[in-house]
């Protein structure tokens, strides 16, 4: 064990775009150790008065956190010599400072992106918190009122600015350390991705990991007996993670039992559409300009984001 490490990469989010799904498969790999918390938002955090929240969940999310360098750095203490670390915090990508925290603690890190079409992204976003019960507001058009809190919180409307975002980090770190993925080319061949990550941070990339399992899944919950037990927020979850800890965290990190489990919540999840007008009216009033200067920053064709389309949004984290 090594005291003192910070990360030799970091994935920046975005969320919604498969994240959670990656800390698995990249955990499976015997040459990297991931911080077992996954977002521990340090590098957005450190030296954040909590009273400069206006919204009382994000306040919450902070102390949710990991915000102290030294418990930051005791996330990685378990990782062997001859592994590199990693951490995966969505709120890197919209945080204004994190570019600068990571560039004054871990100047040489590798940086991957994962971005998803983001009229598309905000509507996971949105299932996820209707099955959490977290809805912001419920009137789709205030999603269109600057005023509203769908553009006050970060993690909505303003995430979606992926150009905005990632501008600070391209002139913060070099081109060749930064990797940007499309959600829509890492759902068609997940392991053609990983493969390519495993390349760019400097592990075997002939490792191969176990990507049939989906987590995190958003959607309406099922109102029946396996949700009110075993669901996200079940009786029997909450009652083993109060009352046995030790217990829940080595069931947590059982793959073969999570696995199985994540398979049967998804059954009991209902999923919904996104409408085609809706999401030409997102993509076009809110994220147009910004999708084709993001597309001219990566040299990447993105007018597939610009088409409309009727599609049944997956659910990633």
């Amino acid at each position: 064990m090594t005291a003192n490490r910070w990360p030799d990469f970091i994935v920046l989010g975005a969320g919604k775009s498969g994240t959670t799904a990656l800390n698995e498969y990249l955990d499976q790999h015997p040459s990297i150790f991931m911080s077992p918390r996954k977002e521990p938002n340090f590098f957005g955090l450190e030296n954040v008065d909590l009273d400069s929240y206006e919204i009382e969940e994000s306040k919450q999310y902070h102390l949710e956190s990991v915000y102290r360098k030294e418990d930051y750095l005791a996330l990685f203490k378990g990782a062997g010599e001859n592994q590199i670390t990693g951490e995966i915090s969505n709120l890197y990508l919209y945080s204004e400072i994190a570019h600068l925290n990571i560039k004054k603690y871990a100047p040489d890190a590798k940086l991957l992106v994962l971005l998803r079409q983001p009229a598309e992204r905000l509507f996971s976003r949105y299932l996820h918190l209707v099955r959490d019960n977290r809805l912001p507001q419920d009137n789709w058009d205030d999603l269109f009122n600057q005023d509203t809190i769908w553009w006050k919180r970060p993690d909505l409307v303003n995430e979606g600015f992926y150009f905005k975002h990632l501008s600070r980090y391209y002139d913060h770190f070099p081109k060749e350390n930064i990797r940007v993925y499309l959600y829509d080319d890492y759902k068609v061949d997940p392991n053609k991705v990983l493969k390519d990550i495993f390349s760019f941070v400097g592990v075997d990339d002939k490792v191969i990991v176990d990507t049939d399992i989906v987590v995190n899944k958003s959607g309406r919950r099922k109102k029946n007996l396996f949700n009110m037990m075993l669901g996200q927020d079940g009786l029997l979850v909450n009652f083993t993670k109060a009352l046995a800890p030790q217990f829940h965290e080595r069931f947590r990190k059982n793959k073969d039992v999570i696995k199985y489990l994540n398979k049967a919540r998804n059954k009991h999840i209902i999923t919904m559409k996104l409408d085609k007008d809706l999401r030409n009216r997102i993509t076009n009033e809110i994220y147009r300009d910004e999708i084709i200067a993001l597309g001219e920053l990566l040299n990447r064709d993105l007018s597939g984001w610009l088409s409309p389309r009727m599609l049944k949004v997956e659910s990633a984290s």
